[in-house]
């Protein structure tokens, strides 16, 4: 009988695992240390990622509503013998942000450090620089929508860029303008392009327009066309298109509703001259003397 019960006793003691040995004992604990150790690390870092989320997301909350508070064309005044892009002179001893080019291009600068003096800095980090990108989005379109505005501006006409063509179902011409100080003849900021509808080319004189004899008076809308460049970060060698801010282009377009001769545009606003409406006959010289009553007729009234 004792046999059996010795060979099960052994039996069992092979079937029982070996204890651990100190060795490993010790090396389990200080893995759990480790990764106890690691995700507290981890949660701390998450919790300083998302103070500086919250942060950043106010910050964007608080630029988004200083854009869309801009409701209207802050009148900056531009100090006499300023210089436009490329030096051109602004011509104007305070003109409004759409009196010309070169004024539109100073302001929406001015608008634009006003506006980003606050943020972060782009170059930080990779989702700093996304934010700000998206921050300049929401500025470019806020901008192109404030500074809309109708224009009344005196321009030269560049020799020989008049050309007809079809925009769309559109008929009319292309022109390139250059936009100048009336008083002095200097040119302000760069030369654009316009469209003019055939209405208003059919009411030009096209030999002068092509020679460029002339000085002339535009009238239409401003378009903004501003843009947003998220390769472009610094001004660069030719500065084309006109740099704004990291990341911001500079751009517009004018909708023209005529092109007209200064001189014709003088003479209609000067002392004592007044302008027939539209489609109305002119009236008669200030010499013409008036129809003489008829003596029958005034009798037979009587």
């Amino acid at each position: 009988m004792k046999r059996p019960l010795s060979l099960a006793l052994v039996v069992a003691g092979l079937l029982l695992p070996a204890p651990a040995s100190h060795a490993a004992l010790q090396e389990s604990g200080t893995a759990d240390a480790d990764l106890r150790t690691e995700n507290e690390r981890l949660r701390t870092q998450v919790k300083d990622l998302e103070r500086e989320l919250a942060a950043a997301m106010a910050r964007i909350a608080a630029l988004e509503a200083r854009v869309a508070g801009g409701s209207g064309i802050v009148s900056a005044p531009v100090p006499t013998g300023s210089s436009g892009p490329g030096g051109s002179p602004s011509g104007t001893d305070a003109a409004l942000p759409t009196d010309n080019p070169a004024a539109l291009l100073a302001e929406v600068q001015r608008d634009y450090a006003t506006t980003f003096a606050t943020v972060p800095s782009f170059t930080t980090s990779e989702r700093d620089r996304t934010m700000y990108l998206r921050a300049v989005d929401r500025w470019v379109a806020a901008a192109n929508r404030r500074y809309r505005a109708r224009i009344e501006w005196p321009v030269r006409v560049v020799p020989d860029t008049l050309r007809s063509i079809e925009r769309g179902r559109e008929r009319g011409a292309v022109v390139m303008l250059q936009a100048i100080d009336p008083s002095t003849g200097a040119e302000i900021g760069d030369a654009f392009e316009t469209f003019l509808p055939t209405a208003a080319v059919k009411r030009l004189d096209r030999e002068r327009v092509q020679r460029a004899q002339a000085d002339w008076r535009l009238r239409g809308t401003l378009i903004p066309a501003m843009q947003t460049n998220s390769e472009r970060t610094e001004i660069g060698a030719f500065d084309r298109p006109r740099f704004i801010g990291p990341f911001a282009e500079f751009g517009f377009g004018v909708d023209a509703n005529s092109l007209t001769e200064a001189r014709e545009v003088e003479a209609t606003h000067a002392p004592g001259a007044s302008t027939p409406p539209t489609g109305s006959a002119a009236p008669p010289p200030p010499s013409a003397a008036p129809p003489e009553a008829d003596p029958a007729s005034s009798a037979g009234g009587k």
